[in-house]
């Protein structure tokens, strides 16, 4: 039992000593050094054991090995050194390929960034793929104009004439567009005059088209045509304002009236100072004074004789009666030649009598206006009384023009 335990002391012994026999790198260590201790330091237990030193050391190793050792502040980045794949403080600005500026100062920054200015005025732009620098203008007052591609350049002179306004040579001079580029207008110095414009918006001065002086209260200003001019305001009295066939304005009194004529339907006569004027309307009226047979043919009835001037407005109405049952009298009021209106009565029982009515107007009657009737049987009659109260069958007729 002694002996086996001596045994294994040395053999531990032996594999330790061969574990160390090659000496582990110094960190900080490349990736080649590493890789060579690991397979030197951790040999296969059934040749050597792994102690913990030896964990340690190599522990140690890789954490120098892969961090910098002097980092120079919060947020700063790591680099390569050389060739040998250490990483250690970055000593050189970060290119732009890796989102900086490839400088260490802010000038150099900018500079990276934009062009380089070359004096005062040096203006920066797209070029399309980077940024590009247009020396400032210092030789003329210019105007920066670009072409269809998008290249600024400075213009000046004839060159810019689309864009510059042109020099003006005195005061009130006018800038107008004359339909390719801005031209000067020479201003107004002969007295008071407005601008105007022809159809093709060329312009000018005309003192024509200025409002005239007025001259009191009342004045009045109109176009003869050619000029504004001025008619005095009205101070002779109350008149009104009247033109000519031509246009021209004048102050007229207005027209009195010295007399006046009653015309048809007025009476009065010629009125010229004093006098009234009255309304005469023609009336006329007519009633039968005694019963009137009526047959199987028209029957005059009450008639007027109006005339055959003027217009008239005739009412008409009679009674008719019958012995027989079921007659009917037709009627009709007109002027012997033409009818103005027409209608029938219906008596429907023996000895019975009804009324019937007609009203209608003519112009220029050829007769007398009248109401005439005719009756189905022989036996009928208009009626002069039959209400007792008379004038039962009666016409009447106003001129009404």
């Amino acid at each position: 039992m002694r002996l086996l335990l001596t045994f294994a002391i040395l053999v531990l012994s032996v594999c330790e000593v061969h574990a160390q026999a090659t000496p582990p790198c110094t960190a900080p260590c490349t990736k080649s050094q590493l890789l060579n201790d690991v397979q030197t330091q951790f040999p296969d237990n059934t040749v050597g054991a792994i102690t913990p030193s030896i964990l340690r050391n190599f522990q140690t190793n890789l954490i120098n090995s892969s961090m910098a050792t002097s980092p120079v502040g919060a947020g700063a980045f790591t680099c390569y050194v050389g060739t040998t794949g250490l990483l250690g403080a970055c000593t050189s600005a970060l290119g732009l390929a890796l989102g900086g500026t490839g400088a260490t100062t802010q000038p150099g920054a900018a500079a990276a960034i934009f062009p380089s200015p070359v004096r005062t005025g040096d203006i920066a732009y797209w070029n399309g793929s980077a940024w590009g620098t247009i020396p400032g203008n210092n030789t003329t007052t210019g105007v920066l104009e670009q072409t269809n591609a998008g290249v600024p350049s400075w213009v000046s002179g004839s060159a810019a004439a689309p864009l510059v306004f042109p020099t003006p040579t005195r005061s009130g001079d006018v800038v107008y567009w004359n339909g390719t580029s801005w031209q000067t207008f020479p201003g107004n110095n002969s007295g008071s005059q407005v601008l105007s414009e022809n159809a093709s918006g060329v312009p000018s001065w005309i003192p024509s088209a200025i409002f005239p002086t007025t001259i009191r209260a009342g004045d009045i200003m109109y176009w003869n045509g050619s000029a504004w001019v001025t008619l005095g305001g009205n101070f002779s009295g109350t008149q009104v304002l009247t033109e000519n066939s031509s246009g021209v304005p004048s102050w007229t009194t207005p027209g009195t009236v010295t007399s006046v004529t009653a015309g048809t339907g007025l009476s009065g006569g010629v009125i010229t100072t004093t006098g009234t004027v009255a309304i005469n309307m023609p009336y006329l009226t007519n009633a039968l004074s005694g019963d009137l047979a009526v047959s199987t043919t028209y029957v005059d009835g009450p008639t007027v004789a109006q005339g055959t001037s003027g217009t008239w407005w005739a009412n008409a109405t009679i009674v008719g009666f019958d012995t027989t049952a079921g007659v009917t009298f037709i009627c009709k009021l007109w002027d012997n030649t033409t009818v103005m209106a027409s209608g029938f009565l219906y008596l429907p029982n023996a000895s019975t009598g009804g009324s019937l009515s007609l009203a209608g107007a003519i112009s220029s009657p050829t007769g007398n206006i009248r109401i005439s009737c005719k009756d189905s049987a022989t036996t009928g009659s208009m009626k002069a009384n039959q209400s007792g109260n008379g004038k039962d069958s009666i016409i009447s007729a106003i001129r009404i023009q």
